[in-house]
């Protein structure tokens, strides 16, 4: 799990207080059920506290480049994810986010944040034209048409049914 501890022991006893914070932070890869998430550059983020009262509104937004493998041609490319963000922290610690010492760990919001808006389907580009089925080329690095002009010898047999017709 990512840390990205902020100290915030200045605004709680303010009401409507808040601070700004920017930056950057190096994330190590993140394992997901479908992909591992690698960062190629680090995180930025800017990030917005106000005392609300019954905790602490964080909102803002992280900015990400991740290499990933895209799902038609299985090239490398440099994804960019621009996600917004807001969490209450609360101060009586109720829920998952919460205050610790005048500290709060935006590290684990910044993960969920950037895992949950990830698309399912991460393409090189918009008009990607895949991998072909028959032999697997790179379709993208094809001029013109792709075409095959044997059948594969797994469908020999039909060829042959074909004739006798």
């Amino acid at each position: 799990m990512n840390d990205l501890v902020i100290n915030v022991s200045h605004i709680l006893t303010n009401l409507g207080e808040e601070i700004k914070v920017k930056g950057e932070k190096d994330f190590p890869p993140i394992l997901t059920t479908f992909r591992e998430l690698k960062f190629t550059r680090p995180v930025m983020y800017e990030i917005k506290v106000r005392n609300v009262g019954n905790g602490l509104l964080v909102d803002g937004t992280f900015v990400a480049k991740i290499g990933l493998p895209c799902s038609r041609c299985l090239d490398h490319f440099s994804y960019t994810s621009q996600t917004s963000f807001e969490e209450l922290f609360r101060l009586d610690g109720d829920n998952n986010f919460k205050v610790v010492n005048g500290m709060i760990n935006v590290g684990p919001l910044a993960e969920q944040t950037i895992v949950m808006n990830m698309p399912v389907k991460t393409l090189c580009r918009e008009d990607c034209r895949g991998l072909c089925p028959h032999c697997g080329a790179n379709l993208n690095q094809e001029k013109g048409e792709h075409k095959h002009d044997q059948i594969p010898s797994r469908f020999s047999q039909l060829k042959d049914l074909l004739k006798g017709k």
